[in-house]
């Protein structure tokens, strides 16, 4: 149903730049995980702000294709794939580095909030 990379680009006949820049930003997220042993990314990374970006833009289009009910993106014929399109074999890649989609923190109980806000109303004065 979905057309693979190699015949986008028209072959093994080279990459175009769309698809080298998503193999770029995959090799930039490896590097990341070796240097810090996770793909958690900030958005705002200082070392490199266009991954942190990159990141955020991802994850957003993963949550967005949920939210329609597909897994990856299919592409028309004669289509454009961006550095941000999320097809099956790129979301394979992403899945094979251990790219993190949430890094939002466990939530707590409602109960066990307002207990904290019990504890600082009680510990700060009235």
């Amino acid at each position: 149903k979905f057309r693979s990379l190699t015949s986008i680009r028209g072959g093994n006949r080279g990459h175009s730049r769309k698809v080298q820049d998503f193999d770029e930003y995959i090799q930039r997220l490896v590097r990341y995980k070796e240097e810090h042993g996770d793909c958690l990314v900030p958005t705002y990374y200082k070392e490199d702000p266009k991954l942190g970006n990159w990141v955020r833009v991802i994850r957003g289009k993963k949550s967005a294709l949920q939210k329609e009910g597909k897994e990856f993106e299919e592409i028309p014929p004669n289509g454009k794939i961006l550095a941000k399109t999320l097809t099956a074999e790129r979301l394979a890649k992403l899945d094979n580095v251990g790219f993190a989609w949430k890094v939002a923190k466990p939530r707590l109980p409602w109960e066990e909030r307002f207990r904290d806000c019990m504890d600082y109303y009680e510990r700060e004065g009235r």
